[in-house]
């Protein structure tokens, strides 16, 4: 029986393709996408049979971009034969080797094309960026098996994003120079890749276009005047084209070795240059030519050189503003220092002892705010919260940039004076600009939107109706307060019983005061003051 060949593994695929390529650095686009589908189509054929002479190109290509690599039909993949080859009944052990031969080539081709898949995936994830792999791959985890055609097409749709801008520089790019020393086998490639990227975007070349682009390249390069001429009465199809100019490129080959053979050439160029004047041109432009590309580097190199050189002084401008700005604020500390120092020294005329035992610290406040704190030299005032409570970008006259979903100047049921209906968030016409501060969403920042309406105008106008209740009114109106003035300070003094004596030029004067008063000690003066006397009246030492 004969041994026929085993399937081959996707490990001794992968060691018979070409060198790979550099890997992309920055995210993939489509074109660097169809630069890769041509370097994964060489390693498809790299994998060569009898039977095969293209090997597993039509495992990289897809139908629709065959034409653009070969004429010849599609070859199609091989299907699953089964775990096991299935036996006629009746059939004798010939007939049933002749099936296990068979289903054998069978399920190698099919095994071969499966290991194909993988080896090609595995060098398409090589030349793609980490992170693009990553994204790759989420995005094909649902395809069971998926092959690598499969895992392209999804590359494709993944980053072969386009401009129709892009489409026609990508298309103008047929009619860029061509040096027909590179040979035709260049132009033909170039003219493949376009035509594969505006397959992708699914903006086709017609055919027609794409001959008249290669007629462009080959009359300027000047070197197949004749046969630009004689294929002018050739079928004008993109094939014939290449055929046509392929034979005439071999024959300059062959005319061209003929002329060394003589030792008129030596390669096949030569022949094209008639005289010592066209070789001295030639000469000329390739010293020329050095010469450019010597300038190019030296000027590379003085541009470098004076980057760096005004980054460094960039670099020490910067270092002298930042000590400039670190001395500044010394200097501001200090003053900052000087000014809490002095605010923290007593009176030096005299000091006054407290009315009352100190109170707790809830009596202090008054509207949230710390009266002792208020306005201190050395307190640094909270930072406003940037982070907005409602969804829009609304805006109202009145209330400013913060309101509520269904609150703008033209929808607001609470306007003050001079509302202007039509300020919007890009004209505020000189309105409020409250909550200008809130620039983060709440979805930024975590936090759900707050979804309430705006204050209706009746709840509005019931409190602009109620009373402004002062508590202790009639209290304040008992008692008016009395200033002594000595020396420029005013102060008050009230005795134990709840009366409060005034004295004006001699007269002692009493008033009723409510008794829930806590009576004030002796005032302390400077040296030589004396002390207000309760039994002394009619005299003039009382005063202060």
């Amino acid at each position: 029986m004969t041994m026929l060949a085993s399937p081959t593994d996707a490990a001794t695929i992968k060691a018979g393709f070409p060198p790979q390529l550099q890997q992309l650095t920055g995210e993939a686009v489509l074109e660097d996408l169809v630069v890769i589908l041509d370097h994964v189509a060489e390693c498809g054929k790299s994998h060569r049979t009898a039977t095969q002479p293209d090997g597993k190109l039509h495992i990289a290509i897809p139908a629709s971009l065959w034409p653009n690599y070969r004429q010849t039909p599609y070859p199609a993949r091989q299907v699953f034969p089964g775990h096991v080859p299935v036996y006629p009944p009746g059939t004798n052990s010939t007939t049933r080797a002749n099936i296990d031969n068979g289903f054998a080539v069978i399920n190698k081709a099919f095994t071969d094309d499966a290991a194909m898949d993988v080896a090609l995936t595995e060098r398409f994830y090589a030349l793609i960026r980490l992170q693009d792999q990553s994204r790759l791959r989420q995005r094909v985890n649902n395809i069971t098996a998926p092959t690598f055609i499969q895992v392209f097409e999804q590359a494709v749709v993944l980053f072969g994003v386009t401009t129709p801008s892009m489409r026609m520089e990508m298309k103008g790019k047929l009619t860029d120079p061509w040096n027909f020393r590179d040979g035709f086998q260049v132009l033909w490639d170039r003219i493949k890749r376009i035509r594969n990227f505006c397959q992708y975007c699914n903006s086709p070349i017609p055919e027609a276009l794409i001959v008249d682009s290669a007629l462009i390249n080959i009359s300027r390069s000047g070197a197949y005047k004749d046969a630009y001429l004689r294929f002018k009465q050739e079928p004008q199809n993109y094939l014939n084209l290449q055929q046509f100019f392929e034979t005439c490129e071999r024959d300059l080959k062959e005319v061209g070795m003929e002329a060394q053979d003589y030792g008129y050439g030596n390669n096949m160029y030569d022949i094209l240059d008639d005289d010592a004047a066209t070789k001295a041109l030639k000469e000329s432009l390739t010293d020329l030519s050095g010469s450019i590309k010597a300038a190019e580097q030296a000027h590379l190199a003085a541009g470098q050189q004076f980057q760096q050189a005004q980054q460094t002084d960039q670099l020490t401008a910067a270092m002298q503003t930042v000590q400039q700005m670190a001395a500044s604020m010394q200097g501001l500390q200090q003053q900052v220092a000087m000014l809490s120092n002095q605010q923290q020294q007593p009176p030096q005329f005299f000091q006054l002892p407290p009315v009352c035992p100190p109170a707790p610290p809830q009596q202090q406040q008054r509207g949230g705010r710390n009266k002792e704190n208020r306005g201190g030299a050395n307190q640094q005032r909270a930072p406003q919260n940037p982070v907005r409570l409602f969804d829009n970008n609304n805006y109202c006259w009145s209330h400013g940039f913060h309101v509520e979903d269904d609150h703008t100047s033209a929808t607001c049921n609470n306007p003050r004076a001079g509302h202007q209906r039509n300020a919007t968030k890009a004209n505020i016409m000189g309105g409020n600009t409250a909550g200008s501060h809130r620039i983060i969403r709440p979805q930024q920042a975590g936090k759900e939107p707050w979804r309430k309406p705006q204050r209706g105008p009746k709840q509005a106008a019931q409190q602009q109706q109620q009373p402004n209740i002062m508590p202790f009114q009639p209290m304040m109106q008992a008692m008016p307060p009395i200033q002594q003035q000595f020396r420029g300070y005013p102060q008050q003094q009230f005795n134990g019983n709840g009366h409060q004596q005034q004295q004006f030029g001699g007269n002692a004067q009493q008033q009723q005061m409510p008794g829930n008063f806590m009576a004030m000690p002796p005032m302390m003066g400077p040296p030589g003051f004396q002390p207000y006397n309760q039994q002394q009246f009619g005299q003039g030492n009382g005063f202060m």
